[in-house]
């Protein structure tokens, strides 16, 4: 007996559930394997200005951080984002790099969603987006 069957869907219903669900299966797929290089690697060179702006945000007030590095250039929402990933840095022992990249990993499955939502494009071209690394 044929596997939709069994579920009690029709065949047509079975061939319109497996590309969601592939879709889906990929897209967890590339995030764990994102997640994974965020957590086993430090990055791009960049990740130590990073740091070193996270740790003038930690120690300085937020004006004083502008005034200790010239290079620090970012809104100054940033100095409270930088503080909150330091803490949850501290908090759950994952490194600062990890936490740096996290939002951005999270705004690549957000991307595949809305564009799955507005746009609506083929199956095929959802699957190619949601393998993008």
């Amino acid at each position: 007996m044929h596997f939709s069957r069994r579920l009690g869907m029709s065949a047509a219903r079975w061939q319109d559930w497996r590309w969601p669900a592939t879709v889906a299966a990929v897209a967890l797929l590339v995030l764990l394997f994102k997640l994974s290089i965020a957590l086993t690697t430090i990055g791009t060179n960049d990740m130590l200005t990073w740091q070193h702006f996270a740790d003038l945000a930690q120690h300085e007030r937020g004006i004083d951080v502008y005034h200790s590095d010239p290079w620090f250039n970012h809104p100054p929402a940033m100095i409270y984002v930088l503080r909150a990933m330091l803490a949850l840095s501290a908090y759950t022992g994952l490194p600062f790099p990890f936490w740096l990249r996290v939002p951005a990993i999270l705004a690549d499955l957000a991307s595949l969603f809305l564009v799955w939502r507005l746009l609506k494009p083929s199956w095929p071209s959802l699957l190619l987006l949601a393998a993008c690394p």
